[in-house]
């Protein structure tokens, strides 16, 4: 983006460098790229531009941008930066949404499954028990009984039962 500089080479055009980290597979180490945006510029356009950067022909459907200090993913590619916050001190991370992760089980077998880590954990969790199907891998509760039960007592000492 070209427009005007003062005498020291910044620009005054109201864009500003963004930092991003470019994940392109296992065998090749994250490339780090300085790019020239304006806060007018969506997310998904942000994409287009470091895939056109990179220059690798590769599908690159998976790949999203995670901002690593707000512990987000920016996956609403019609938002502008400006919307979403997204300025000069903003290091984000462009990366594959879906990732191995390794599940060990009760019985010690160790399992490989593919998730996504763009959404809630919860909704990972439940894609992990229809993906083992008979594996139960609901969250435990402590020995005093059902969460959120308690008892209540009435005025003479008597217990009410569950609130």
């Amino acid at each position: 983006m070209a427009g005007l500089k003062t005498a020291s080479g910044e620009a005054i055009d109201g864009s500003f460098e963004l930092r991003v980290e470019v994940e392109q597979g296992p065998p090749a180490p994250p490339r780090a790229l300085a790019l020239r945006v304006t806060g007018d510029l969506h997310v998904g356009g942000l994409m287009l531009l470091i895939v056109d950067t990179v220059g690798v022909q590769r599908d690159w459907s998976d790949h999203a941008l995670w901002w690593a200090q707000r512990r987000q993913w920016l996956l609403r590619p019609g938002r502008t930066l400006d919307a979403l916050g997204v300025g000069a001190d903003a290091a984000l991370r462009f990366a594959p949404q879906h990732r191995p992760l390794r599940l060990r089980l009760p019985n010690r077998r160790r399992l490989r499954l593919r998730l996504s880590f763009a959404q809630p954990v919860s909704r990972a969790v439940a894609h992990a028990c229809r993906l083992l199907g008979s594996w139960d891998l609901r969250c435990l509760r402590g020995e005093s009984g059902r969460e959120g039960e308690r008892r209540e007592t009435n005025s003479s000492g008597g217990e009410l039962g569950p609130a």
